[in-house]
């Protein structure tokens, strides 16, 4: 579960920096609105993942 929550949140950075004029793998940038929601979900997630593994946990 900690892995997903990482995983998640790593795929949340990787949508910011897509939507990032700045950003060099993509031809060009990602739409910044959509990308942003989704790498807002996609943290939600993780974050609800590390809850859940922390109440696994313990």
């Amino acid at each position: 579960m900690l892995i997903f929550a990482l995983a998640t949140w790593m795929l949340a950075a990787a949508l910011v920096y897509s939507a990032s004029p700045r950003q060099r793998w993509l031809r060009v940038p990602l739409p910044a609105f959509p990308s942003l929601v989704s790498a807002v979900l996609a943290a939600i997630v993780g974050v609800r993942a590390w809850v859940e593994a922390l109440h696994f946990v313990s």
